[in-house]
C-alpha cells in the first residue's frame, strides 16, 4: 500500500509515512499526558532548544553531585560539609526574610560569626567544584555538598531542589547571634540584636528561639539535631569564648559533632526558578 502512494506521489516514501505515524502516535499520547515532552530524544525533531537546555543543566547539577560525593570518600569530610550546609541557611529569619541558603557565609564579616570557626575550610575544600561548574550558585553548592555528604555516609538521598540566587556582597550577610549557642547563658538568637544575652533562657527556650525563628518546628529540632551523630567534636570549631570544661562536662568522649544538619531554606522567595535533578 505505501509503495503503492509513493509511486502516485513520486515524493512520499515507505520511510516517511512510518515516521509521520511514529511522530502523530507520539503527540497523542503527549496530548493525552501519558508521556512528557521533555522526556523524548528524537534526534531533535521536538527537542526545544529551552528543552536542550534544562537536559544540559540537570547533567551539570548532577556531575557536581558526584564531585562533592567523591569528594567527601577522599578527604572524610561529611561532617564539615553539613556544618557548612546548616550554617549557611541556619541564620534564616522568616519575618524579615533575610539570611537563610544564599550563599552569604563565604564572605569574611559572616565567616567571623560565632560558630563558624573551620568554616574556611568548608569553602576551601569546595572551590575546585566550584571552579568547574561556574554556573551553579554559591547557595546551591553549599545545600549541594551538604546532601551529598550525608548520602556519601550512608544516610537518606535528599529530595533537592536548585536555583538559589547567591549574595553578590557581604551586605547581605545576616547579623551575628542567629545560629544556636553551645552552652548558657544563651544569646536571644532573635531581633535587632541577635547576640544579646538572657541569662534566664533556659536550653529549650534558646534552641526554640533559633527554630520558631526560621518558621520550623519541635519535630524539624529533632530531625536535625541528629546530625551531632555525625563526626566528631573539635575545638577549634567552637567559640572560643568557651570554657575548656566545656569539653570534659560535654563532650567527654569527645563524639558529639557540629552544629546540627542542612536545612534547605532559602531567603529568596520569589522570582526564583527552581530546579529538580532526579539523583542528586
Amino acid at each position: 500500500m505505501m509503495e503503492k502512494i509513493s509511486e502516485q506521489t513520486g515524493n512520499i516514501t515507505p520511510g516517511l509515512v512510518t515516521r509521520c505515524g511514529i511522530y502523530s502516535s507520539v503527540l497523542l499520547l503527549i496530548v493525552f499526558g501519558i508521556i512528557q515532552a521533555e522526556d523524548l530524544h528524537l534526534g531533535g525533531y521536538m527537542e526545544s532548544p529551552e528543552l536542550r537546555e534544562r537536559h544540559s543543566t540537570k547533567e551539570l547539577y548532577r556531575a557536581a553531585y558526584g564531585a562533592c560525593h567523591q569528594l567527601v570518600k577522599a578527604k572524610k569530610c561529611a561532617p564539615l560539609l553539613v556544618r557548612l550546609g546548616w550554617h549557611d541557611s541556619g541564620n534564616y529569619d522568616g519575618e524579615t526574610k533575610s539570611g537563610g541558603a544564599n550563599g552569604s557565609i563565604r564572605f569574611e564579616k559572616e565567616l567571623g560569626h560565632n560558630g563558624n570557626a573551620a568554616i574556611p575550610s568548608a569553602i576551601a575544600l569546595l572551590k575546585p567544584i566550584k571552579d568547574r561548574n561556574p554556573a551553579i550558585s554559591y547557595a546551591d553548592l553549599f545545600q549541594m555538598a551538604s546532601a551529598a555528604a550525608i548520602d556519601a555516609s550512608g544516610g537518606p538521598k535528599i529530595d533537592m531542589l536548585y536555583g538559589r540566587q547567591s549574595s553578590h556582597t557581604d551586605f547581605e550577610c545576616p547579623p551575628n547571634g542567629r545560629l544556636p549557642g553551645a552552652c548558657a547563658p544563651f544569646h536571644k538568637a532573635v531581633g535587632a540584636d541577635p547576640t544579646e544575652i538572657d541569662e534566664n533562657m533556659t536550653p529549650a527556650e534558646h534552641i526554640r528561639a533559633v527554630f520558631y525563628r526560621m518558621g520550623l518546628e519541635d519535630v524539624d529540632i529533632v530531625a536535625l539535631s541528629g546530625a551531632h551523630t555525625l563526626g566528631r567534636a573539635y575545638k577549634a570549631r567552637y567559640p572560643s569564648n568557651l570554657k575548656p570544661s566545656f569539653f570534659s562536662v560535654c563532650n567527654p568522649a569527645l563524639s558529639a559533632d557540629v552544629d546540627f544538619g542542612s536545612v534547605n531554606t532559602s531567603a529568596v522567595r520569589s522570582e526564583v526558578t527552581y530546579v529538580h535533578v532526579d539523583g542528586c
